[in-house]
């Protein structure tokens, strides 16, 4: 009884198997049009020989990222988007998608290593990227100062939808050198959802000073955060009024006294004064 030997299209599934970020890569390298589902990467790949993936399959192998600490930021969005714009920016790669941002992020990296490492490989299908500097070693360096990224945004109450907003129109209406982002799954404006308006304030604050200039996002963020505190004394005085009143000194003195066993400013302190005497005076204390 002659055997059956297994198609190619079975063959390139036991390969690649559910890997995810295998088969994003190997998508990758054979497609030129970016695809984000998983399903539809495979139905493309499915149609290739089993030569040309398994070829493919084994220069991943051979030249996918090996820093383990690419491995342990799988939850952390704001680290993932960051990074992700460094690459773009600094190596110009084609665009890779997948559903999961983490494999999104190592598919890409893997992308760069292994297209600068084998650019004689798919010469004639593909032109090489050249890497100035060592990927790996770059982005490491990004890593070990992603704990500065937080204190970039600290000043940003991130539970407060209206002062996300705030900042959102800020950004719209004061920066004056539009960004150009070849990260195309970036976090957008347009977003307005909670998580959406989070996302965006952290990616603008984290990659300003790449998009345009350390000097400029500086003083970018002198006069955001400076509008920023007069909008929340103007909010926070909305119902006072300015008033102007000559005091003898003697009162002063009782006004400063009082003041400071009631642990309050002087103005805090005349506003408690005629509470309890409008109180007095209508019967309720």
């Amino acid at each position: 009884m002659a055997l059956t030997l297994p198609t190619d299209e079975e063959r390139i599934r036991e390969l690649l198997g559910t890997n995810s970020r295998a088969i994003t890569f190997v998508h990758a390298f054979l497609c030129e049009k970016p695809c984000i589902d998983m399903e539809g990467k495979i139905n493309f790949i499915k149609n290739k020989t089993f030569e040309v993936v398994e070829e493919v399959h084994n220069l991943w192998l051979e030249n996918k990222a090996s820093l383990p600490e690419l491995e342990n930021i799988s939850k952390n969005q704001r680290l993932i988007n960051f990074i992700q714009f460094i690459v773009y920016k600094n190596y110009n790669p084609k665009t890779i998608l997948a559903e999961n941002s983490h494999i999104q992020l190592l598919a890409l990296i893997d992308f760069v290593l292994a297209k600068d490492r084998k650019a004689n490989t798919f010469a004639t299908r593909y032109s090489p990227i050249t890497l100035e500097k060592n990927i790996e070693q770059e982005i490491k360096g990004f890593l070990d100062e992603s704990k500065t990224l937080t204190k970039k945004t600290e000043w940003v109450n991130f539970k407060n939808t209206e002062h996300m907003q705030w900042i959102i129109n800020y950004i719209d209406q004061k920066l004056e050198i539009r960004i150009v982002d070849s990260f195309i799954a970036a976090p957008k404006a347009t977003d307005t959802s909670n998580k959406g308006m989070l996302q965006y304030i952290q990616y603008f604050f984290d990659t300003l000073p790449y998009a345009t200039n350390q000097h400029y996002a500086e003083n970018f963020l002198i006069k955001i955060k400076r509008a920023n505190s007069q909008r929340k004394y103007r909010n926070e005085n909305a119902e006072r009024v300015a008033s102007n009143y000559m005091l003898r000194k003697d009162i002063k003195i009782k006004l400063k006294e009082i003041s400071k066993k009631e642990r309050l400013n002087l103005n805090e302190t005349i506003e408690l004064l005629i509470e309890q005497a409008h109180a007095k005076l209508k019967g309720t204390s």
